[in-house]
């Protein structure tokens, strides 16, 4: 089985602070897959993860990028909330448009993840908990599974790497691939 983890650079891995990313064995996608096959399921998970990139990019590229895949897991927003000109209904229409995009394969969608305020422009962080409601009514809406990784990280900084902290570190791209790996079981999409 084949799953491509689709998302913006903690996805990739991006060490913040240093303004390059960090080794791709570390991330959590490639940390997902030796979880995965500790527990004896023949798994290859591929990043692509786009440092930088916003729901419009993962939007046009969602098809040429998760081709072949069997299942995907999206992990899209920080780069949308932290301008104060995105608007949520702009945000929710290029998601509508990858699930359209998806069909039938088992997706998996992250919550937009916690980061701390500071980031982004003054209001970003009052964002989060209405933008990842929002989407999970909408995956709801189109029956697709949708993960919060909110309480799991919300005010754990020292699983961040920069300051204010919105990049995961190693120790927070575990975390993240431990809870991604509970959200694929609770949702019996492996």
């Amino acid at each position: 089985m084949k799953l491509v983890a689709f998302g913006d650079s903690n996805t990739r891995y991006w060490l913040g602070d240093e303004g390059w990313p960090g080794p791709l064995e570390d991330s959590w996608p490639l940390l997902l897959e030796g979880l995965l096959r500790s527990k004896g399921r023949e798994v290859t998970v591929v990043n692509e993860g786009w440092p930088g990139g916003e729901t419009a990019f993962a939007h046009r590229k969602f098809t040429h990028l998760t081709g072949g895949a069997d299942g995907v897991i999206l992990a899209f927003g920080t780069n949308d909330i932290k301008l104060p000109e995105s608007r949520l209904e702009d945000y929710l229409a290029h998601m509508e448009g990858i699930f359209r995009a998806n069909g039938e394969r088992p997706l998996l969608v992250l919550s937009i993840l916690w980061f701390a305020r500071g980031y982004g422009f003054y209001r970003s962080q009052e964002r989060l908990p209405q933008w990842n409601g929002a989407l999970a009514w909408l995956c709801r809406d189109y029956g697709v599974a949708f993960w919060d990784t909110t309480e799991r990280f919300r005010d754990h900084t020292e699983w961040y790497n920069d300051h204010p902290p919105h990049h995961l570190n190693a120790q927070g791209q575990r975390v993240l691939a431990e809870e991604v790996l509970r959200g694929l079981e609770h949702h019996h999409i492996l």
